[in-house]
């Protein structure tokens, strides 16, 4: 199946080997990896957050649908894709980040089951390699609680994060459930690159938080008026 990936493992590869050259050190080499991966993804995440916050500006004139057409299923279906079509929601555009994630864990993956044998570092000194797993699960643990920290920042200032955590408790559990199996055997540096990931991702809903951030995700997002069609 990695086979399959061979094109993006040999980029990864080649560009792990020239960070390496820079830094000495093939942590440091995963970690300047990890963000430049996270960098290329800023524009589909920023619009990924975007959906998140087109949803929540239309979810008072969606309630009012769902309230006048409850008795009338067609209707309602018909009036939710009207409104999610003027106010730009597009449901599927939100697992885009997901499914580009898979390939690159993959490659991933196959770079370091390949070529993990000869990478080591001083940042995970106790395995010789960063082909192995985590004897001491210090980096898978420490990856699911990170991303269980992004996952509960709220996108938008109006939530608090009790209420972010009630919204996102029950999906958050089951991810960070996955990422604990999956990392839990795989090669120490996928580790790495996660713990790193998930640091960028608190990084990054932190800076969504602030006034720049929220006047880039609300930007040309108009609030619709609960008005419904006949």
């Amino acid at each position: 199946m990695l086979s399959w990936f061979s094109p993006i493992i040999s980029v990864f590869n080649t560009l792990l080997t020239e960070l390496f050259q820079l830094t000495h050190d093939w942590g440091l080499a995963i970690i300047a990896l990890t963000f430049i991966v996270r960098l290329l993804l800023t524009g589909l995440n920023l619009m990924n957050y975007r959906q998140m916050v087109r949803q929540k500006t239309a979810q008072p004139i969606l309630q009012q649908a769902r309230e006048k057409y409850k008795d009338q299923q067609e209707k309602l279906l018909e009036e939710t894709l009207r409104i999610n079509k003027e106010n730009g929601i597009k449901p599927f555009n939100m697992m885009l980040v997901s499914l580009i994630q898979l390939p690159i864990f993959m490659s991933l993956f196959g770079v370091f089951t390949t070529h993990g044998g000869q990478m080591t570092s001083t940042l995970v000194s106790w395995v010789q390699t960063l082909s192995q797993a985590d004897p001491l699960h210090i980096l898978p643990v420490l990856s699911a609680l990170l991303t269980l920290v992004a996952a509960l920042i709220p996108i938008t200032l109006e939530l608090t994060i009790l209420q972010a955590a009630k919204k996102q408790a029950g999906i958050s559990l089951v991810m960070n459930l996955i990422y604990l199996f999956v990392l839990w055997r795989s090669p120490i540096a996928v580790g790495l690159y996660y713990v790193t990931s998930a640091v960028f991702a608190v990084m990054e809903k932190l800076l969504y938080r602030t006034k720049w951030g929220q006047k880039l995700l609300y930007r040309g997002i108009r609030v619709p008026v609960v008005e419904m069609a006949s």
